[in-house]
């Protein structure tokens, strides 16, 4: 088993919520292990009750109401999560799942782009929620006509960035396979885009492959 030993702690000291979380984790982590090369060494889950310790752990002062799991950059090994009903739903596990596949990409390749981490982690959390992007959300993030490129992380997720990561993520893995989708973004690095990683072996462009992808999710509702 790639992965040691699953930690968790609670400001509320609540033993059963310690075990569920542990029993999710070890789930989580088994599945992860399956589909990445490297697995982290340690996992180690703060759960918090209160959002101001929550807050005050991640060092932020505000944050929008919908984030309740968050990693510092690069870990592989920390999970910082609020929980304040003081029970794990499937919403829950859904995030939990996202926040430690953070600590696995990190693990197999910290330097990858913020878009590709994010998509990577909704697409193995099952939290793409549509099937489509809306014309003009694909327009602010792919205004270059490269997505999400020159973009800011915090404006990508004001304009459905996380669906259109997880989309782009599911694609790229259809297209090319998993085996060779983990090849291509653990040798990855940004001295080229990202697309050209994935459309330049096949004798594509990355024109070619954003189209066809366009072609596929984007639609107008005009």
């Amino acid at each position: 088993m790639a992965y040691q030993k699953i930690k968790i702690r609670t400001k509320a000291k609540n033993d059963i919520l310690d075990k569920n979380y542990a029993g999710k984790a070890f789930l989580i982590a088994k599945k992860l292990s399956s589909f990445f090369p490297k697995s982290p060494d340690l996992i180690v889950i703060n759960v918090f009750e209160k959002r101001t310790k929550f807050l005050k752990a991640i060092k932020k002062k505000n944050a929008p109401n919908w984030l309740i799991g968050s990693i510092p950059s690069k870990s592989t090994s920390i999970v910082f999560f609020l929980n304040k009903e003081g029970k794990i739903s499937k919403k829950t596990v859904q995030i939990l799942t996202h926040e430690i596949a953070h600590l696995y990409i990190n693990k197999n390749n910290p330097n990858l782009p913020n878009w590709i981490k994010e998509g990577l982690s909704v697409f193995l959390a099952k939290q793409i929620f549509s099937q489509t992007i809306k014309k003009e959300s694909w327009e602010k993030i792919a205004s270059t006509g490269i997505p999400f490129k020159q973009i800011k992380w915090h404006f990508a997720a004001e304009h459905n960035g996380y669906d259109i990561a997880g989309l782009l993520v599911f694609f790229l893995i259809k297209k090319y396979g998993k085996k060779n989708f983990i090849e291509t973004i653990s040798s990855f690095k940004q001295k080229t885009s990202i697309f050209e990683a994935f459309a330049r072996p096949s004798g594509k462009t990355q024109e070619s492959l954003l189209r066809n992808f366009f072609d596929h999710f984007v639609k107008s509702y005009d």
